[in-house]
């Protein structure tokens, strides 16, 4: 259980609050689904957390109450050097790009990775976590705009190491 200091806002809360996206079945009817706080219960067979601990979560819902449950596999470390509200807005965009491009892709350090959409929040996380193990990234994006953010965005300080991988 966490308690939340931060959550994030993404599409699918937006979707949900406007009626256009029912939770999952035996998911919480409270939206959020990203969270950062602080870990003030864990069952016995969490490990990695202690009470004290700070967080940031991907949830089933429920991330826009004061405390929320989180499986442990769905948590991380709250990034150090980050306060609530960038901690909060990291696990949809990493869960997501690390599940496809790295569990499922396979991408590997040397191999290369075509990003559509860099500019969204998922494209950017691809674009970094890509190029932290190694990878060649190219990049598509639908206007000038959005290129000259996935410029900047790739020139971005890293700020963040992955956790080795289990």
């Amino acid at each position: 259980m966490i308690r939340v200091l931060a959550a994030g806002v993404n599409r699918p809360d937006v979707a949900q609050r406007r009626g256009n996206y029912p939770p999952p079945a035996n998911a919480s009817p409270i939206i959020g689904l990203e969270v950062a706080g602080e870990v003030v219960a864990a069952g016995a067979e969490v490990l990695q957390y202690k009470v004290g601990d700070r967080v940031c979560a991907l949830t089933n819902g429920g991330g826009y109450a004061e405390y929320c449950v989180a499986p442990a596999p769905q948590t991380l470390p709250w990034p150090a050097g980050y306060d609530a509200i960038p901690a909060a807005a990291l696990p949809e965009t990493f869960f997501t790009v690390w599940a496809n491009l790295f569990m499922h892709g396979r991408l590997a350090r040397g191999e290369s990775a075509l990003i559509h959409g860099g500019s969204s929040g998922i494209g950017v996380t691809a674009i970094h976590l890509g190029k932290e193990f190694g990878a060649t990234v190219y990049v598509t994006a639908g206007s000038d705009a959005k290129r000259k953010h996935v410029e900047n965005s790739a020139r971005m300080p890293r700020s963040i190491t992955a956790p080795p991988i289990s």
